[in-house]
């Protein structure tokens, strides 16, 4: 942050608007001594002041035609000029001539850039050199004037020097100082019209401002909060975490922001409030050690941490629901499978007749015991395997296996129901596929539900796709249908557990709406994706996309999350650069 933004290059023009002015001065003043030693008969001394007088007018009248950078180089010449006149007038007064070129450096390097700094080095050292030469007597110049004359009109044109290198030195301070005051009083103007309280501290850490807004925030008047009094109101357990953030920022110069809590006035009560606090170091207000002054912009967030608390317990209560929905449903799971795995055994013994021939009609009550228990026991299956997946339980077992000995199995399972509804199922396997690497269990299991319920919403007399195909680095396993398809707005919700796109009381098929999200949970422990496109009454088709290589490891990810973090430093570094350069 800058508080004093000031444009240099306007407080230079505006104080060589001055120096021009002081220029045409300076230059009558030269004509005037110019005109009176040629009423005397002095025509050197008359042409010496008289070139003085033409060089300033000439920086007088023509400096608002030049660019500031060249204003500096003929005032530099100028001084260097008058240092030369200093020496030839009187050689005695060297020391003049030399303080005037080094005035002329000093102007130089305070109001010019590098060029400025290099031509005073160039004028200067040729003042200095036609100097010596005169004070060596290696040039003498008859003036015609006795010693006391000669030093008069040296001092004179000293005067003249000093005087315009004065003049321009003043009113660039008084323009620095009348720009300081500008921004600070734009500064306070800007931080009073916001809401938030806006304190500053000096290199030291002491409380040297702060807005009025505070009174609205702290419920007190500013005076009560000065010194010590901000400080005192910091929560106790919060003053060293305020305290050490200020001194960082104030030696550090990064910006930093923390919650704490202050003390706030109530006409009913006092009571502590959240407030962040946003800290930035002002660079160009440092001391000798470094250290920066400090602002801080105070907000109110006590809204927000009630919301944040709100949040976070309602966080907790969704999170101990879900864990105590994931345990019912194992347990319950648990104490279903034992009594269904004897009731489709005993009716598996009855329909081989094992305890005896059965009727008919016993064969045909058994045959329905077994299929309504076989469909329980899938459904309590497929309730563990979302219960685990819900609770992160699930663990899959990677190996390589080739994607097409997948077809044979999936098909052998879902062949009954496909065969009831004469579905047909057909396989569409591309050749020299690569070994995939994931768990073969749970790829079949994925494949199952879907040809399940491709097999399920298809019409009879139609048929049921399977294409395994290579794209890029995935496998892709699509399980295409001609049934009643699926509407746009019921894509999005396909895969959350319960979900059925026929939902109600007068749903034509059956099922749990657990085995596509079954599904997407599968998929996604395998690092895949799961593409869904359908039509109503076009029938859908279903794509699972795994990579070849398989999930990607906890040790992978850091190992590719660091080389992604050197390499957007590395691209940083050279943007940088290249800025830099450009620059």
């Amino acid at each position: 942050m800058r508080i004093s933004g000031d444009n240099p290059g306007q407080i230079r023009a505006r104080s060589f608007q001055v120096n021009a002015q002081a220029s045409i001065v300076v230059a009558a003043v030269g004509i005037a001594i110019c005109a009176f030693q040629f009423y005397l008969g002095s025509i050197v001394v008359g042409s010496l002041f008289l070139s003085l007088a033409i060089w300033f007018g000439v920086i007088g009248f023509a400096s608002t035609l030049l660019p500031i950078e060249s204003r500096v180089h003929l005032q530099v010449l100028g001084l260097c000029l008058v240092g030369v006149a200093c020496a030839l007038l009187d050689p005695s007064s060297t020391i003049a001539g030399v303080a005037i070129v080094i005035l002329a450096a000093i102007s130089a390097h305070f109001f010019g850039r590098r060029s400025a700094l290099f031509g005073a080095g160039l004028f200067g050292s040729l003042s200095l050199g036609i100097q010596f030469l005169v004070y060596s007597s290696a040039i003498e110049i008859d003036l015609g004037l006795n010693g006391y004359v000669n030093s008069a009109l040296a001092t004179i044109a000293f005067v003249m020097g000093f005087a315009l290198f004065a003049v321009t030195l003043v009113e660039s301070k008084r323009a620095f100082a009348e720009s300081d005051q500008a921004q600070a009083r734009a500064f306070r103007n800007l931080v009073e019209s916001v809401r938030d309280a806006v304190a500053r501290y000096n290199a030291d850490g002491k409380l040297i401002y702060l807005s009025h807004t505070s009174e609205n925030l702290f419920g007190c008047k500013r005076y009560e909060l000065s010194g010590t009094g901000l400080m005192e109101r910091v929560h106790v357990l919060d003053r060293p975490k305020y305290l050490k953030t200020i001194a960082d920022v104030s030696h550090k110069g990064v910006s930093k922001s923390i919650d704490v809590r202050i003390r706030c006035e109530r006409p009913d009560r006092s009571e502590f409030v959240w407030v962040e606090v946003a800290f930035s170091a002002v660079h160009d207000r440092q001391n000798d050690e470094g250290r920066a002054e400090v602002i801080a912009i105070m907000r109110n967030i006590s809204s927000r941490k009630e919301q944040e608390v709100d949040l976070e317990a309602a966080k907790k209560l969704a999170e101990s629901a879900s864990e105590a929905k994931s345990r019912f449903l194992a347990t319950i799971g648990h104490e279903l499978r034992t009594p269904l795995n004897a009731v489709v055994g005993f009716s598996d013994m009855m329909i081989s007749n094992i305890g005896g021939e059965l009727s008919p009609d016993h064969l045909e009550y058994a045959q329905l015991i077994r299929q309504s228990g076989t469909h329980l026991l899938d459904t309590v299956s497929m309730l563990l395997d979302m219960s685990k997946l819900e609770a992160g339980k699930f663990e899959i077992s990677t190996e390589l296996f080739a994607p097409q000995d997948l077809v044979e199995p999936c098909f052998a399972i879902v062949k009954n129901a496909a065969d009831a509804k004469n579905v047909q199922l057909v396989a569409d396997v591309a050749k020299n596929l690569p070994m995939l690497r994931a768990d073969e269990r749970a790829c079949r299991q994925v494949l199952i539900n879907l040809l399940s319920n491709a097999v399920k919403f298809s019409p009879e007399n139609s048929k049921v796709e399977l294409q395994i195909r290579m794209s890029g680095t995935t496998i892709s396993m699509r399980v295409k249908d001609y049934g009643v398809g699926i509407s746009q707005e019921d894509i999005a919700r396909l895969g959350e557990p319960f979900f059925q796109a026929q939902n109600g009381l007068n749903r034509q098929y059956e099922g749990t709406g657990l085995g596509l999200s079954i599904v997407r949970g599968l998929t996604e422990l395998h690092d895949g994706e799961v593409a869904i496109k359908s039509k109503l009454g076009e029938g859908a088709q279903f794509a699972i996309n795994l990579p070849i290589d398989g999930p990607t490891s906890p040790e992978q990810a850091a190992v590719l999350e660091n080389l992604s973090d050197r390499r957007f430093v590395e691209e940083e570094r050279k943007q940088q650069k290249l800025h830099t350069k450009t620059g």
